[in-house]
């Protein structure tokens, strides 16, 4: 099982952009590891987009995070999609899951995200779009 952690409650704020613990698991797992501190909402809008791309007859969906040579591949198959965490290209841990739940783990994250005081007003903006989009082509969810 895949899941997206964000601890908004340590976000930090020490340039232009937001920072804190942004990290997946997989089936107890963490990667690229538990608290691993990035850019949370260029992260998210990045791991958003490959969604949208995908949408948009995009082959791949592939989330990246800012720091270090992690990524998170997803594989489709017939219904499903095999999500490969890789670091350096190496296999770290694979979860199956669905285009929804993908949706629906970003939507989460985005909600967390939101909750922190220290977004400025652009930010917040284009979270709360790109959360309308997740939610306008997901299932019956959100």
């Amino acid at each position: 099982m895949l899941k997206i952690f964000i601890d908004e409650l340590s976000f930090e704020r020490s340039t232009s952009e937001l920072t804190g613990p942004v990290w997946a698991q997989f089936d107890g797992i963490s990667f690229p590891e538990k608290n691993w501190d990035d850019f949370v909402v260029i992260v998210l809008l990045w791991w958003c987009q490959s969604i949208f791309d995908y949408e948009d007859h995009d082959k791949t969906i592939l989330w990246t995070f800012m720091d270090g040579p992690f990524d998170i591949n997803f594989i489709e198959h017939k219904d499903s999609f095999e999500a490969v965490a890789r670091h350096c290209d190496q296999i770290v841990a694979t979860a199956n899951t669905t285009l929804d739940e993908m949706r629906n783990l970003l939507i989460d994250a985005i909600d967390n995200t939101n909750k922190n005081k220290m977004l400025y007003e652009s930010e917040n903006k284009m979270l709360i779009s790109a959360r309308k989009r997740l939610a306008s082509s997901s299932g019956p969810a959100n």
